[in-house]
C-alpha cells in the first residue's frame, strides 16, 4: 500500500470492463441473498473472506480497517463458527498507526494463518522499509491466535497454504519498501518475493525471487489473490506497473512450485497501455475446480473498447486457453469494479462485483456458456444521498520539502499541507466470495446512511430454499471419478429443433457400484462432435461449450444421493448444431451427435 503522499484508491485502477450488448429476453434472477449479517460498522477498504476446508462452519474475514479517532489504519480478524450467522473480532493489530498489507489462508487441521504489515511511522511520515511483517497462527479454526514469526515488511502480501508441505506461501511485491528483504536485488526494478513460512508458523524460508521480472523494470509488481493448487503449486495473480507514463503495464500468473526452495515463474496474460485515456490497471481475480485441477481467470482486456475476459488452465497456469468475451444480455452496458470470481460445490462460476468505484452498489450473477446471466442479483444497500461520515476521515499532514500527490513526479514545496479526505465507501483489495461446503459465503462493503459498514450473506438459488448442508457433522468427501460404477439410461425425451439447430436428450444416472454417490454430482463432457458441422454445449454449469463443460445433476437425485442400485430422476442435455443446409439433404452418415462423458460425484 502506497504512503499518504501517493493516495489513491485501488478499486479505481481494478478491472474496469464494458461488457458486450445483446438482445435477448429477461430471466429470472439466478440468486437470492440470504442470512444478511452486519459484521462491523467503519471503513474497511481492503478485506478476505476464507474457510476452513475441514469444517465449512469456521470462516475468517481478515484485511485493513481505518479508525478515525486516532487516524490509523489497523489489522483486524473477524471468526465465524457457525457459518456466518455471527461474527466476532478475535485480532485488533495495533502495532503502529499503519498497520497494513493483509492477507490470511486456512491450512490442514484448522490451522488459520494471518500476516499483518507494521509500517515505522515517524513525525507523521510512513517508513515502510523499517516496518515489520508478522505472521499470526491460531490452532481452532480462526478463533484464538498467537504470534509466531517477526521479519522484514513485505509489501502487499497475498498467502495460501501448500497442499503438499502444508507451508504458507506468502508473495509480496519488492522495492524501496521492502530493502532489507532485497537488499541483493537491482535498483533498476521490482519483481515477485515469496516467503514460505513453516506450518507451525515458527520458522520462515526466503525470500525466493522471479528475476526475469527484474528485466522490464517496473517500479511496483504487486501480487494478489494467492491459490493452493492440488499438485502443491501455490498461483497469485499479479500486475506490473511501468515506471514512465505512456508504457504498458503487465498482468499475469506468479506460480511457485512445492519443492523446498520454490522456483518462480511469471506468465504474461496480457498487456494495457497506461494513458491518460486509459489509466486501467487489471486486477482481475482467479477461481479453481480442484475436482478437475483447472483455473479460471477473469480480466479486462483493451482500452476504449474494452471487453470481460475469460480464460482456464488444466496444468496449473502455465499455459491458458483462448481468451473469449463474457458477453452481457442487459439493455445496458455494465462497467465491472472488484470482481471476485468463484468455482462453487456446483461446478458453477460465480461473479460478484460493484458497478462504481465509488458509491457502488454490489451485484451477482454466474457466468454460464460465456454469458453472464441476467438480471444479476443487487445487494441492498440503506443510503438516500451521500455523507460525509466522521468515520471515513483521513487527516494527511505533508512536510514541507515532501512530495505529495498521486503521482511519482509531483512537485514540492517549503510549505505544510494540510488535507482532510473522505474516504467513504473506497475499496482497495477485496476477495469477497468463498465456498464453504455446500454453500457461498459473501462479504462486502457498502456506504449506508449510517456509515460505512461490513456485511456478510449467503447466496441460495432464488427459487429454492437455503441451500443448508442437512447435516452438518457429516464429513463430506472429496469429488471421485465414479465413471466406472455408472450406467446412463434413457431418460424418456430426445428431440431436434430444425429451425434452431437444438438437440435436446434426457437421460438418467443409474448407480451400479457398492457405494453411494453422493452430491455434489457432476456430468463432464471430454469430447463433443457431429460428422455434420459445429457443436456446441448448451446449459452447464461452468459456462464452457466444449470439453470439460459440467453438468450439475444433483437435484435429480433424491436427498442428494444416488444408493447402489437405483437411479436418478430424468435430466436434460441441449446443444446446438450448425449444420450446412448441403450437409442436411446430402449427408449419408447417421451419426448426428458424440459426446464422450465421466461421472464425478462424492462418496
Amino acid at each position: 500500500m502506497k504512503s499518504p503522499r501517493h493516495l489513491v484508491s485501488y478499486c479505481s485502477i481494478s478491472i474496469v470492463a464494458v461488457l458486450t450488448v445483446l438482445t435477448a429476453p429477461a430471466s429470472a434472477q439466478e440468486f437470492r441473498l440470504e442470512a444478511r449479517t452486519s459484521v462491523a460498522n467503519g471503513w474497511h477498504p481492503w478485506y478476505e473472506i476464507k474457510a476452513d476446508p475441514e469444517d465449512p462452519q469456521r470462516l475468517i474475514i481478515c484485511g485493513t480497517k481505518w479508525d478515525a479517532s486516532d487516524n490509523a489504519f489497523v489489522g483486524f480478524v473477524f471468526s465465524s463458527s457457525d457459518g456466518a450467522a455471527t461474527w466476532r473480532e478475535v485480532l485488533n493489530d495495533r502495532n503502529s498507526s499503519w498497520v497494513t498489507e493483509h492477507s490470511c489462508a486456512f491450512g490442514p487441521h484448522h490451522l488459520a494463518y494471518f500476516i499483518s504489515e507494521a509500517s515505522k511511522v515517524v513525525d507523521g511520515d510512513t517508513h515502510h522499509e523499517l516496518g515489520t511483517t508478522r505472521l499470526y497462527l491460531s490452532r481452532d479454526g480462526g478463533q484464538h491466535w498467537l504470534t509466531t514469526f517477526k521479519t522484514e515488511w513485505a509489501d502487499h502480501s497475498t498467502s495460501a497454504v501448500s497442499s503438499a508441505s502444508g507451508n504458507l506461501y506468502t508473495f509480496f511485491n519488492t522495492g524501496e519498501n521492502t530493502a532489507k528483504l532485497t537488499k541483493p536485488m537491482t535498483p533498476n526494478g521490482t519483481t515477485i518475493g515469496l516467503l514460505v513460512f513453516s506450518a507451525d508458523g515458527k520458522d520462515v524460508k526466503g525470500p525466493f525471487f522471479d528475476h526475469s521480472m527484474l528485466e522490464k523494470g517496473y517500479h511496483g509488481s504487486f501480487p494478489s489473490q494467492a491459490l493452493a493448487l492440488k499438485s502443491g503449486a501455490v498461483v497469485a495473480l499479479y500486475q506490473g506497473l511501468p515506471r514512465p507514463p505512456g508504457t504498458e503495464s503487465e498482468f499475469g500468473i506468479i506460480r511457485a512450485t512445492p519443492s523446498s526452495k520454490p522456483l518462480l515463474e511469471s506468465i504474461v496474460i496480457s498487456h494495457t497501455a497506461i494513458t491518460t485515456e486509459c489509466p486501467l490497471v487489471d486486477r482481475g481475480s482467479l477461481a479453481y475446480d480442484s475436482a478437475r485441477d483447472r483455473l479460471f481467470l477473469l480480466y479486462g482486456d483493451g482500452c476504449k473498447n474494452r471487453q470481460l475476459m475469460l480464460t482456464s488452465s488444466d496444468d496449473g497456469g502455465k499455459t491458458w486457453t483462448k481468451p473469449v468475451p463474457v458477453i452481457s444480455s442487459s439493455d445496458l452496458p455494465r462497467i465491472v469494479y472488484c470482481p471476485s470470481l468463484l468455482l462453487d460445490a456446483r461446478g458453477r462460476l460465480i461473479l460478484l462485483w460493484r458497478d462504481s468505484q465509488v458509491l457502488g452498489n454490489w451485484f451477482v450473477s454466474q457466468i454460464r456458456n460465456q454469458q453472464l446471466v441476467e438480471p444479476a442479483t443487487e445487494f441492498p444497500a440503506n443510503r438516500t444521498k451521500r455523507h460525509f461520515k466522521n468515520d471515513s476521515l483521513w487527516t494527511l499532514i505533508f512536510q514541507p520539502n515532501s512530495h505529495h500527490g498521486s503521482g511519482h513526479d509531483s512537485g514540492s514545496e517549503a510549505l505544510l499541507t494540510l488535507n482532510v479526505a473522505n474516504m467513504e465507501d473506497r475499496v482497495w483489495r477485496t476477495n469477497g466470495l468463498v465456498a464453504a461446503g455446500n454453500r457461498v459465503i459473501t462479504v462486502w462493503s457498502s456506504a449506508e446512511d449510517k456509515g460505512d459498514r461490513l456485511f456478510s450473506g449467503v447466496l441460495v438459488n432464488a427459487n429454492t430454499s437455503p441451500d443448508v448442508d442437512s447435516s452438518p457433522q457429516r464429513k463430506r468427501s472429496n469429488i471421485s471419478d465414479l465413471t466406472n460404477q455408472t450406467r446412463l439410461l434413457y431418460g424418456g425425451t430426445q428431440q431436434f429443433d430444425d429451425s434452431t439447430g437444438v438437440l435436446k436428450v434426457c437421460l438418467i444416472v443409474a448407480n451400479r457400484g457398492d457405494s453411494p454417490m453422493r452430491a455434489p454430482v457432476r456430468i463432464e463432457a471430454t469430447s463433443v462432435s457431429s460428422p455434420l458441422g459445429a457443436v456446441s454445449i448448451l446449459s452447464v454449469s461452468n459456462g464452457l461449450t466444449g470439453p470439460g463443460a459440467i453438468w450439475d445433476i444433483s437435484d435429480s437425485m433424491t436427498a442428494g444421493e444416488l444408493v447402489p442400485e437405483a437411479n436418478s430422476k430424468p435430466f436434460c442435455l441441449f446443444f446446438h448444431l450448425e449444420i450446412p443446409p448441403e450437409r442436411t439433404a446430402k449427408s449419408e452418415d447417421a451419426n448426428l451427435l458424440t459426446v464422450r462423458m465421466r461421472v464425478l460425484a462424492g462418496q
